[in-house]
């Protein structure tokens, strides 16, 4: 009976940690600076793409909003490392995302892009 209840514990929490929410500071920027931001950033604004912060994300640029909040279909960002859009990054970028990653970024637009930034 307690290995079994400390089964259920454990799953629940994994459950639990794997359902939270991504968050803009935690686990998107990171991922801008990771893949994006050499290319995309007030110094380069390749395509007029400038993910410096947060705003830069859903103003336009040449091929219209890197993140539509609840639309991530509609989002240049998800559309460009999903084969919707010109591939980004490019292939001569030493580092790709993961599907993982891919998904966590489209998992934090569809629950509404929301900017987490302490002001």
């Amino acid at each position: 009976m307690r290995v079994a209840f400390g089964l259920v514990f454990v799953f629940g929490c994994l459950n639990s940690a794997s359902a939270a929410d991504p968050s803009y500071t935690k686990d998107v920027k990171p991922f801008l600076t990771k893949y994006c931001i050499e290319c995309h950033s007030a110094k380069q604004a390749k395509a007029g793409y400038n993910f410096d912060d947060f705003a830069g994300l859903t103003k336009a640029g040449k091929k219209g909003a890197a993140v539509v909040p609840e639309k991530p279909e509609k989002s240049m960002l998800v559309l460009t490392m999903t084969g919707g859009a010109k591939a980004m990054p490019p292939k001569k970028a030493p580092a790709k995302p993961t599907k993982e990653e891919i998904d966590m970024v489209r998992d934090w637009i569809t629950k509404g892009a929301k900017d987490d930034t302490k002001k």
